[in-house]
């Protein structure tokens, strides 16, 4: 998903929205909007559904106004809705669902499926 803040602040966590036939070990990624994987971090202790969360080591520090991806990498089933039309819930702001076939890649086929994958902010540390 793209999206950007109103405000400077951290991103503490990926999470995502787990199904049951969701299986294999997952890795978030925050992305730079000219495509740079920027800072990773893999799921661990995965329930068997449900919201997942990892957290990053240390937050990581965005720029208002400035457009991020964050993705993760599934070898199995995963969730999705359609009809995505972004969402605005002050001060982020989710843009576009992005997409990409192959893993370790940058997102950027824009669609209009909801993916729910999120990130954790916070606008001070």
């Amino acid at each position: 998903m793209k999206f950007y803040s109103d405000v400077d602040g951290y991103v503490t966590a990926i999470r995502f929205y787990k199904g049951s036939r969701n299986t294999g070990v997952h890795q978030g990624s925050l992305w730079s909007s000219d495509g740079r994987q920027r800072w990773t971090v893999t799921f661990t202790s995965e329930s068997p559904s449900g919201w997942q969360q990892a957290t990053f080591s240390s937050p990581v520090r965005i720029t208002a106004k400035q457009t991020y991806v964050v993705s993760f990498n599934t070898s199995g089933d995963f969730f999705y809705s359609d009809n995505f039309q972004g969402v605005n819930n002050s001060p982020l702001h989710g843009t576009a669902a992005v997409s990409a076939s192959v893993p370790d890649t940058f997102p950027t086929s824009t669609i209009s499926r909801n993916y729910w994958v999120d990130i954790v902010f916070s606008s001070s540390q």
